[in-house]
């Protein structure tokens, strides 16, 4: 037995998982739940080590003892679905007659209770981090064509500099998961995301986020459906420089660079609940954050505070297709950024900016075949303008996605396509610019290939098109990169 615990520990997954299982047919139940337990300390192995510490336990007569190990296979990430399911069934058998949890059980995921080795009180904990090498046609956003300016002093005729290079997309997260118990567990995680352009006159255009969460989740299976709970609360600090667009040159308002204006802390909370009962699912969220600008100057300041609000419902047609149905509304209120009058003028005399928004959905969510999948959602949203009502706006969006999955590679594919139609607001922010439009198009590609154990190769593409009635906010971009990824 200790030659096979060796054995199994040393060579590859398959033979190991085959090894593990000769040992369980010795009998020397003690040697052999030391023997998975080492074996479990492999995050690829665990959660076959788990269900074989199950199998050890009922081996030896301890129903309750193999229920919790059989509920950490279940639980663990790394299992697979065929594993999961095993473990349900072995929990369900687990169970004494006539017990009315046995079925519960037998379909959820969760740990009964902590596990019997204390010494391991975070039981997974997770890592990655990717680089790539990127390729932006328009850095800056720039319009592609020239304009006249109404907005500016002498109406000039503004020639645009669409600018192109090459930047690093690096991101890197990290996260731990402890306290199982029951149907509840404990996660803190921190997430990294940046872009870094390789040539030092596009420096003003690298961004970076940092954003440190942590929460609670509540999930369980009962005779009534299964509840799924979970709370967190997020601090974050984003950084990017604002910019002249036309040109990509540190952007000067009143004569005062405003170069900081986009960077900012963010902090919240965030809860989201959902219930389902059969082939039928209803929710609800709520999120309250507040986004504390660096920028000084009241008439700059985009400080604010957002409370979001939201339930939805959803049915199972058949056992590939479902359908549901959001609404939505939030409030977005400013603590010192004034708002506009009806002509366009944003003036210190008139009150902080706050903007309510009502929103409804519909979702269409189909597997077409194994490993393939499609979602269309349509959603209408309107934006209020609680001074004058200077920049309302209905706004229909259009959004389709694909997730293909095939041996080691898997892909996704979306598209959105968001129209804005607004009520009073002008071209220029000045009636001489006539009536605002803006219409958005944006696709995107995002692929992975499993090259060997926790390495991928990863590649992506974005591509946005953006027309305005208001030469400003027009511009067409495509990013595209290629690269590696570390998962643990």
């Amino acid at each position: 037995q200790a030659a096979l615990a060796r054995l199994a520990l040393g060579h590859d997954d398959e033979r190991r998982c085959a090894f593990l299982g000769m040992i369980i047919r010795l009998g020397n139940h003690a040697d052999a739940e030391a023997s998975f337990v080492r074996a479990a300390n492999e995050p690829k192995l665990r959660a076959r080590a788990y269900f074989n510490l199950g199998l050890v336990q009922q081996a030896a007569g301890h129903a309750d003892e193999s229920r919790i190990w059989f509920a950490q296979c279940a639980d663990d990430p790394h299992a697979s679905e065929a594993l999961r399911g095993l473990a349900r069934s072995a929990i369900a058998a687990a169970e004494p007659k006539g017990s009315r949890t046995a079925k519960a059980r037998a379909s959820h995921t969760y740990a009964d209770s902590f596990a019997p080795y204390p010494e391991h009180p975070i039981d997974f904990f997770d890592l990655g981090v990717s680089t790539r090498l990127g390729i932006d046609s328009n850095i800056y956003r720039s319009p592609s064509s020239s304009y006249i300016d109404l907005a500016r002093a002498g109406n000039p005729l503004v020639t645009p500099n669409v600018q192109s290079g090459t930047f690093i997309p690096v991101a890197a997260f990290g996260s731990v998961t402890w306290g199982r118990y029951d149907y509840s567990r404990f996660h803190a995680g921190y997430t990294f995301d940046g872009d870094i352009y390789t040539d030092s006159q596009f420096s003003n255009a690298n961004r970076h986020s940092h954003v440190f969460n942590v929460g609670n989740t509540y999930d369980r299976n009962t005779d009534y459906g299964h509840v799924y709970l979970a709370s967190s609360f997020t601090a974050a600090r984003h950084e990017e420089d604002s910019f002249d667009r036309d040109t990509g040159a540190e952007q000067f308002v009143n004569g005062k660079s405003v170069s900081d204006r986009y960077r900012y802390n963010e902090f919240g909370p965030r809860v989201r609940f959902a219930h389902d009962i059969g082939r039928f699912r209803y929710g609800a969220r709520l999120s309250a954050f507040l986004f504390h600008y660096d920028e000084t100057t009241p008439t700059l300041d985009y400080s604010n505070n957002q409370i979001d609000a939201g339930i939805d419902t959803s049915y199972k047609l058949f056992n590939s297709t479902r359908i549901g149905l959001t609404i939505d509304a939030a409030k977005r209120t400013y603590s010192t950024y004034p708002a506009r009058d009806l002509t366009g003028v944003r003036s210190v005399a008139n009150p902080d900016l706050e903007y309510q928004y009502r929103s409804a959905g519909a979702t269409l969510r189909q597997r077409i075949a194994s490993g393939i999948s499609f979602e269309l959602v349509y959603q209408l949203t309107d934006r209020t303008d609680q001074f004058v009502g200077y920049d309302d706006y209905r706004r229909n969006s259009v959004r389709a996605q694909a997730q293909l999955a095939f041996g080691r590679v898997t892909a996704n594919v979306a598209y959105v396509y968001r129209d804005y139609a607004f009520a009073n607001a002008f071209a220029f922010d000045t009636p001489a610019g006539g009536r605002e439009t803006l219409t958005s198009n944006s696709a995107e590609l995002d692929a992975q290939v499993l090259l060997w154990r926790d390495f991928y190769l990863v590649a992506n593409a974005h591509y946005e098109l953006q027309k305005s009635s208001d030469p400003r906010s027009e511009y067409d971009r495509t990013q595209a990169a290629l690269g590696v990824k570390w998962m643990m």
